[in-house]
């Protein structure tokens, strides 16, 4: 690699600069403090990149300044290639920006990473280099700090040596040695483990035939005593089978027994109900012949029209006597005041309107004219009072009739009442001679039923006495077999 130019714009001390370097060796001098050092960690940064830890964005970017940039141009292979990076002050720390990469005289704008990728490729450095963020083995091949110069010179040969597999890609080579090693102490390990497991193979190979023989005897015990074994499993099975069997027996007839208890039970309690319905029946006939016998003749009649009409006339000659009360007090009105008038006459003299003197005729006159009135007055307030008189003779008569309807109505209620309560009986008795039927009807089918159990229950008699002689066979051969399985086991 030929470095050709550098550019830098606010990195560190400077502000804008340009540096061309000549073809050779080159030698930077200067007071400290003048930017030596920057041009140095510029051209690591054109190339790798922020490095945390050891390369800072805020080491790098000018003091005051938002954006800096570095632009190296370089030769390699007789390749002419520019990179460009750039950096940007944020809140909280200097950051990387994207930059480009000039190559063959194409410019490819790419991710900090991406350039260091491209770098990496260009210079031939192992891939497995840019995923270690720690390690500096790359960066000394192009610039090495003067302290971590005197650390690699001053290191053991073995570190020295390291760090060349590393930059040459040739530490693969080392491990593949080491592993060797070790899968070669493995194996001879293994190989003295083998010999000290076939030391005593002769006296091993005597016990295996005491064995073998050993083991025939036991074979043709097992083969004596096996289907021994068999045919007592057999026959327990067997007896099993038939215990399970009686025992299913008994369980059937312990059920018949029990259903027929419960027959029985319901048998008493249908006979029970069958005599209470039977005692109330007679009873009950004996109160609908009563009230046939005191309703027998009477017609239920409805006496509500004929009242209803009573109490129609009631309202209406009331209507007329209140009419008539009105007139005889408005005749009587009307006498009270031709009387009034015929006395004031008579004892007045002056007119109390033009205050002239009233003549005897004039006052002959008018009294005469009233006593017309008071006569005729008289004539129709008899005539009224005889109406009146009539109508309330009327009015008694039929508030009479009326009573006498509603005395009938509460006779022939009494009579309806009767007669009600005679359908209910009547349809109760129905009711009752139904479900006596039925009563009868379902004491037969208990004692079919009850009939049938006792005929199951008879060929099942003999189970329990079936079940004790089976469980005793079932015991000896359980016994049996067991103790055959023991001498069996001890073989």
């Amino acid at each position: 690699m030929l470095l050709q130019s550098l550019k830098l714009r606010n990195i560190r001390s400077y502000a804008e600069q340009e540096m061309q370097f000549p073809e050779g060796t080159v030698l930077l001098s200067g007071d400290i403090g003048t930017g030596k050092s920057t041009i140095l960690l510029a051209i690591e940064f054109a190339l790798f990149g922020i490095l945390r830890g050891d390369l800072s964005g805020n080491s790098l970017l000018r003091n005051g300044e938002e954006k800096g940039s570095v632009e190296l141009e370089f030769e390699l292979n007789g390749q002419k290639i520019t990179v460009h990076r750039k950096l940007k002050r944020t809140k909280t720390a200097v950051e990387q920006e994207a930059g480009y990469i000039i190559k063959n005289n194409m410019r490819k704008d790419a991710t900090p990473q991406e350039l260091k990728t491209e770098i990496f490729e260009l210079i031939g450095y192992p891939k497995s280099m840019l995923t270690k963020s720690k390690s500096l083995v790359y960066r000394y091949t192009v610039y090495t700090p003067q302290e971590d110069m005197k650390r690699i010179i001053l290191d053991s040969q073995e570190s020295r040596l390291d760090i060349l597999r590393k930059v040459f890609d040739i530490d693969k080579y080392k491990r593949i040695k080491e592993n060797t090693t070790a899968y070669s102490k493995g194996l001879r390990e293994q190989s003295k483990e083998y010999a000290g497991r076939t030391a005593d193979l002769e006296d091993k190979k005597k016990q295996k035939q005491e064995k073998e023989e050993q083991a025939k005897e036991i074979i043709l015990k097992i083969n004596q005593q096996k289907p021994k074994l068999d045919q007592a499993k057999r026959d327990l099975e067997a007896s099993k089978k038939t215990l399970a069997e009686t025992e299913e027996k008994i369980k059937n007839l312990h059920e018949k027994k029990k259903e027929i208890e419960i027959s029985e039970t319901q048998l008493k309690l249908k006979a029970e109900q069958n005599s209470k319905n039977a005692a109330e029946l007679g009873k009950l006939k004996q109160e609908i012949e009563k009230l046939e016998e005191e309703i027998e003749g009477k017609e239920v009649l409805d006496f509500s029209p004929k009242i209803q009409e009573k109490l129609d006339q009631t309202n209406k000659i009331e209507c007329e006597l209140k009419e008539i009360n009105s007139k005889l007090t408005e005749i009587k009105t009307k006498k009270q005041m031709s009387q009034e008038t015929k006395d004031k006459i008579t004892g007045m003299k002056n007119c109390p309107t033009c205050l002239q003197e009233v003549t005897a005729i004039h006052k002959t006159t008018i009294t005469d004219a009233e006593d017309s009135k008071i006569k005729i007055f008289k004539e129709q307030m008899e005539q009224h009072g005889t109406q009146l008189t009539a109508k309330e003779e009327d009015l008694k008569i039929i508030k009479q009739e009326a009573e006498l309807l509603r005395e009938k109505e509460k006779q022939m209620s009494l009579t309806k009442l009767k007669q009600e309560n005679l359908n209910e009986k009547q349809q109760k008795e129905k009711n009752m001679i139904e479900q006596q039927e039925a009563i009868r009807k379902e004491i037969g089918e208990i004692n079919q039923k009850k009939t049938k159990l006792n005929q199951e229950i008879e060929k099942l008699s003999k189970a329990e006495k079936e079940f004790a002689e089976n469980k005793k066979e079932f015991d000896t051969a359980s016994q049996k077999e067991k103790e055959l399985e023991i001498e069996y086991s001890k073989l």
